[in-house]
């Protein structure tokens, strides 16, 4: 939060953020609270794409007003952190480590809009281990969407991190298939060596036709969330994890669905079904499936906010692995 002379609280606790960043529903939430603080409150979100990076804060005024400034400061402060560290260190509560500030400079935003849909997504923790990724991005072919896990834990993992999602990125630029993708990003990852691989699923979102489409890496299945209701895993064709042989020939086959209005696919990694309980079990897929088939029709950013919390009241508060969190909801 940016703030001029007036003293705001020093924190405003807020459950409904995905990370540093708000859709409505957390900027809902933020305007409620804000009142309790400061009655008559005037708030504008720096909007971009989708996803409030800051909220302006007034104690008087119209709120058009300050809208029309938030619009023209969204992208100068977007731009700003490219060089400077200060909305960086506002937005966090805690250092981190090598590892964890590799892995959080290869992210991209939390939330975006796309043609037909939206993307939200989260790492937890945000400031240890460091070897889980996800990325998104829109171009005219339709969007992509990936979210992977590395081998190991710590620096050697985000290194390995680093390598996957820069071939990811360096694929799709070069306008390969989705196969073609995963073999490029196979063939970077085992040049690492032997020791080195990476789980992933690689998709592929086109709006035109509605259709999802993934390749699976050795990793857990997404999971199709139906807008009426019911939860289930989208199995079909897997591979081995990417830069992993074991002296078979590599070969990657997508698998295909078309989704309709309303509906929603997650894409997580395991950290989430492993999460330890307190009595010393794991939270296990049929947890999460029961909480998404039972959720109604939440945004995407509202789901990945209720796994959150499903994660933290049933498990320690420490996580003992990456836990990312990847969801496409299609809106029209």
């Amino acid at each position: 939060m940016i703030a001029g002379q007036i003293r705001l609280p020093a924190v405003i606790p807020l459950v409904s953020g995905v990370g540093p960043e708000l859709g409505r529903t957390g900027l809902t939430e933020l305007r409620a609270r804000l009142e309790q603080v400061m009655s008559g409150a005037v708030t504008a979100p720096l909007w971009l794409r989708g996803r409030a990076m800051c909220v302006l804060v007034a104690t008087g005024g119209k709120r058009a007003e300050l809208e029309q400034l938030a619009a023209v400061a969204a992208p100068a402060v977007e731009l700003a952190c490219s060089y400077t560290d200060v909305f960086a260190r506002a937005r966090r509560h805690r250092p981190a480590t090598a590892a964890a500030e590799m892995q959080q400079d290869l992210l991209p935003p939390r939330i975006a809009s796309l043609s037909g849909g939206e993307i939200a997504a989260s790492l937890m923790p945000a400031y240890d281990v460091g070897g889980d990724w996800f990325d998104h991005a829109e171009n005219p072919e339709g969007a992509w969407l990936g979210v992977a896990d590395a081998v190991g834990r710590g620096t050697n993992a985000a290194a390995i991190s680093a390598v996957a999602i820069g071939a990811f990125r360096a694929a799709r630029r070069a306008r390969r298939q989705l196969e073609e993708c995963c073999g490029e990003m196979a063939d970077a990852v085992g040049s690492l060596g032997e020791s080195a691989f990476v789980t992933a699923v690689i998709a592929t979102w086109q709006v035109e036709t509605r259709t999802f489409a993934w390749v699976n890496c050795g990793h857990p299945w997404p999971i199709l969330i139906r807008r009426g209701g019911g939860a289930s895993e989208l199995a079909g064709h897997s591979t081995l994890p990417l830069g992993l042989s074991l002296g078979q020939p590599a070969g990657f086959q997508r698998n295909e669905r078309r989704l309709e209005v309303g509906d929603r696919v997650l894409l997580y990694s395991d950290g989430v079904t492993d999460q330890r309980r307190s009595d010393g079990g794991i939270l296990g897929l049929d947890s999460l499936l029961e909480l998404l088939g039972a959720g109604g029709e939440r945004s995407a950013d509202e789901t990945v906010i209720a796994i959150a919390e499903h994660m933290r009241a049933y498990g320690p508060a420490k996580l003992a692995d990456d836990a990312t969190i990847m969801v496409l909801a299609v809106t029209s």
